[in-house]
């Protein structure tokens, strides 16, 4: 996610009540208005991942809850001396007993891992909402908008958050036997999500119904989990979480929506990527002697 978030949001939003002005859509140009106008939009970075402590002496792991914002220049915040990421919290790591099923852990993995999240940032979801008086560097009060914009986690964790199952992707409505294929699938927004969840509630009790809630959720590939931390994440009190989408007619412009804010982590996603596939792919192709001659002949860079 960009540093220059909060600016882009703020001209999108000019922009639109500016096309609003000709349309004459008075209604949701009040509407809008009234939630964005005059606010700062300090935009949420969390950053979650699962990492190994030792190996062969006990297997400790750790799972660390990192926050930053997007008002600081992403070239600044990558770099660790700037110590630009915060550490919130570590995220509980379950262990269960052998005789549980893998369906059933991940399901419980999953909901304690939205729970967890949840309760730690409570309060920044409700200030999406209703905004709090924060003092900037220069010592002026502004009042404070905190829509979650990027979420930076690995493939499987992107699948936790999204909550769907192992063969689906965690931001379209693509299924695993589909992941190569040349076709643009639709987004897998938070709506289509939240429906699906309500919809299996209506009919299996989320606990009192655990192992067929979690059967069903498999059959259109969900994981189990029935309230996700982003939920109700820039959802006004006593709104349908199911109903509401950034930039709808009612104006959740702040609702958390995965299929957004979710980014990948450089590591797994491009460096491992390249170096676990792309490499081998292309010493396959032409071979390793002329993958070196071709890299020898590049252009320094000065």
């Amino acid at each position: 996610m960009s540093g220059d978030f909060a600016w882009k949001f703020q001209v999108h939003v000019t922009n639109f009540l500016s096309i609003l002005s000709l349309l004459n859509v008075h209604r949701l140009k009040t509407q809008i208005n009234s939630v964005v106008g005059g606010r700062s939009i300090l935009g949420i970075i969390l950053a979650s991942d699962k990492t190994p402590l030792t190996v062969g002496m006990g297997n400790w792991e750790m799972h660390p809850l990192l926050i930053s914002i997007a008002n600081i220049k992403a070239s600044v915040r990558m770099k660790a001396s700037s110590h630009a990421f915060a550490l919130v919290g570590y995220l509980p790591i379950p262990k269960f007993p052998d005789d549980y099923s893998a369906d059933l852990k991940a399901a419980l993995i999953g909901r304690l891992f939205h729970f967890c999240i949840k309760k730690i940032t409570r309060k920044l979801q409700a200030a999406t909402v209703n905004p709090v008086e924060m003092s900037d560097r220069d010592g002026h009060i502004r009042s404070v908008v905190t829509p979650l914009v990027s979420h930076i986690a690995d493939w499987p964790e992107q699948r936790m958050i999204s909550c769907v199952a192992a063969s689906a992707s965690p931001i379209s409505l693509a299924k695993a036997t589909k992941f190569g294929d040349s076709t643009q699938h639709p987004r897998r927004t938070r709506t289509s999500t939240l429906q699906l969840i309500e919809s299996l509630c209506a009919v299996h009790h989320p606990w009192a119904q655990l192992d067929s809630f979690i059967r069903a959720s498999k059959k259109i590939d969900l994981l189990g989990v029935h309230q996700p931390y982003w939920r109700d994440w820039g959802v006004a009190a006593g709104a349908n979480p199911a109903l509401v989408g950034p930039f709808t007619l009612d104006l959740d412009w702040g609702a958390a929506d995965p299929s957004l804010f979710l980014t990948p982590d450089a590591l797994h996603a491009w460096h491992k990527f390249f170096f676990d596939h792309v490499i081998k792919w292309i010493m396959n192709i032409i071979g390793v002697k002329e993958l070196d001659y071709r890299l020898s002949i590049q252009q320094r860079r000065i």
